[in-house]
């Protein structure tokens, strides 16, 4: 396993999936619709999280201008809203899938100013309706869209159908917290992600 850049024997990585939900306008309508937790996902390759990538507000203060984004625990969004809840999920892969993950978040960062949100996907993904739209993604979409795209094969049904809650139950991924954003603590988080991962007897929540 590598945690923070680090090779054992193992010979693996681990990436992350974080699901929020902020309490926003589009947040409560998702949740309304979906009826589970949380509204929203994200994925990361650190678990610190400083970072994770995902597509959502352009602007903090604008719900309706979408984009892929690079979201920060501590940044402006989360300051907007400060309860916000997130369950946290980890899943181990192999170097070259990283590395494959790692190229196609370079493409979708390079060619951000060609990207919207896909408000109208989010209701056809409700009813299971498939509909690629050029350059247009919502959250769940671009995660299982770069999934795809490193040849990870965690989802039987196209990346348009995905939804936030879909990562929570597949075998491969593992349960590691759930609260606040407000009060994640990085470094408890790190050496929990360490310990389970170390003990591959630990079952997914």
């Amino acid at each position: 396993m590598t945690l923070n850049g680090i090779d054992n024997k193992n010979d693996t990585k681990i990436i992350y999936f974080l699901l929020t939900h902020s309490g926003s306008l589009l947040g409560e309508m998702i949740k309304k619709f979906t009826k589970v937790p949380y509204s929203h996902v994200s994925i990361g390759f650190q678990p610190d999280l400083n970072s994770v990538y995902s597509f959502g507000r352009k602007y903090v203060s604008n719900p309706l201008i979408g984009t892929f984004v690079k979201e920060e625990l501590d940044g402006k969004f989360f300051e907007k809203f400060p309860n916000t809840k997130y369950s946290l999920y980890a899943m181990e892969i192999t170097n070259l899938e990283f590395e494959k993950l790692k190229i196609g978040l370079k493409w979708f960062e390079g060619n951000r100013k060609n990207f919207k949100y896909n408000f109208l996907g989010l209701f056809t993904a409700f009813f299971g309706t498939e509909w690629e739209r050029r350059d247009r993604y919502f959250c769940s979409q671009f995660v299982a869209t770069l999934l795809e795209l490193a040849e990870i094969g965690i989802f039987d049904k196209h990346p348009s159908v995905v939804k936030p809650q879909d990562f929570t139950e597949l075998e491969t991924t593992k349960f590691i917290s759930a609260g606040k954003i407000k009060g994640f603590d990085k470094s408890e988080i790190t050496e929990k992600i360490v310990d389970m991962f170390e003990n591959k007897d630990i079952k997914k929540d």
